[in-house]
């Protein structure tokens, strides 16, 4: 059986295509909302985290069964770590803080063992708590990495 396929040409010119109604109206409608904002993102704004000055400490209720100090516990390489409180963990559990909660000591010069004071209260945004406004009791003066010399001659 041998078919032929045969294809009609028509005479008439194409049609250009069109967009559908509702995707250039959804454009329609967001592109004067996107001027009257300063991005240039098509995502929508962010909400809440942080105050006016941009500080994104967690907010929330204080804890006060977490206490007022303790001892750095764990460090992990992604800046955050873990606080033991003084009267012991809370529900087996050690004090979470973000390296930005670190107040007079930099999370790279942080090390396992040293004393620390903070505020403990509930981070809203993940559920758990958290160590806010963290402060090293004892802080070390950093020596210096390079050969030269200090003393005078």
């Amino acid at each position: 059986s041998g078919g032929v396929c045969l294809r009609v040409l028509s005479t008439q010119p194409a049609m250009p295509r069109r967009r559908s109604p509702s995707r250039s109206d959804s454009r329609r409608r967001s592109r004067k909302s996107r001027k009257q904002s300063r991005s240039r993102s098509r995502s929508p704004p962010k909400r809440g985290g942080g105050d006016k000055a941009g500080n994104r400490d967690p907010q929330g209720k204080p804890l006060p069964e977490w206490g007022t100090a303790g001892v750095v516990q764990d460090l992990k390489p992604g800046g955050v770590g873990f606080i033991r409180p003084n009267s012991g963990r809370v529900e087996d559990k050690d004090l979470f803080f973000h390296k930005s909660a670190l107040k007079n000591v930099s999370f790279d010069d942080l090390q396992i063992g040293e004393e620390v004071t903070y505020e403990a209260v509930m981070d809203d945004s993940k559920g758990k708590a958290a160590a806010k406004n963290v402060h090293v009791k004892v802080v070390r003066q950093q020596r210096r990495d390079d050969s030269r010399s200090r003393r005078r001659r």
